[in-house]
């Protein structure tokens, strides 16, 4: 009985460190991923800035620009659900383990101080899964300042079209007058010869 109890609290121990470890790896992905992320899409965002300064020719830059912001920021999605997922499984995880040990000292009611010891790993499992939860919570909020950046650029574009049509139209009103200055040549032309003959 004494071997089997060590046995299932070295049991125990190992498998809290494995989940430990896996947790911490991949806290440390997330967490490099989310930097690498936040990095690139700064960069993107100050640029589309930059060549939304050259007016006319630039539109169409701008709008692809866009576009690829659209697809970072459904990219952020796909990172974020991917957290979910890693929160859920872990979530499995400790409660799998959770079940284990109710089990274990339903059973063997000698082994309660080892368990208390499965126990103090848990709870830091449970620490673990706030820790996943906060980084899913800041992904989110890198995902609202990404939307800020697309609705930025949008406006943008907006301005730089309307400046586009005021100029437009002052093309037109030169040309109009252009064109009654003419007209007025052309009759003054007229009335001369008019007045020669």
């Amino acid at each position: 009985m004494r071997n089997e109890v060590e046995r299932a609290r070295r049991e125990g121990e190992e498998k809290a460190g494995q989940m430990r470890r896996q947790g911490e790896e991949e806290l440390v992905k997330v967490k490099k991923a989310a930097e690498e992320k936040e990095r690139k899409l700064h960069m993107e965002i100050k640029e589309a800035l930059s060549k939304a300064e050259a007016k006319e020719e630039r539109v169409e830059e701008l709008t692809l620009i866009n576009e690829h912001l659209q697809e970072q920021l459904a990219e952020s999605r796909g990172n974020n659900d991917r957290l979910s997922g890693d929160v859920h499984r872990l979530s499995v995880s400790l409660s799998a383990a959770q079940n284990r040990a109710s089990e274990m000292e339903s059973e063997h009611r000698e082994r309660l101080a080892e368990l208390e010891r499965a126990n103090c790993g848990l709870r830091k499992m449970r620490e673990r899964v706030a820790q996943v939860e906060g980084e899913r919570e800041r992904a989110g909020n890198e995902i609202k300042k990404t939307r800020d950046e697309v609705r930025r650029t949008g406006a943008e574009l907006e301005r730089v079209r309307e400046e586009m049509a005021l100029k437009d139209a002052d093309a037109e009103k030169s040309r109009q007058v252009l064109k009654q200055q003419i007209e007025g040549l052309k009759q003054q032309h007229s009335q001369e010869v008019y007045t020669c003959m």
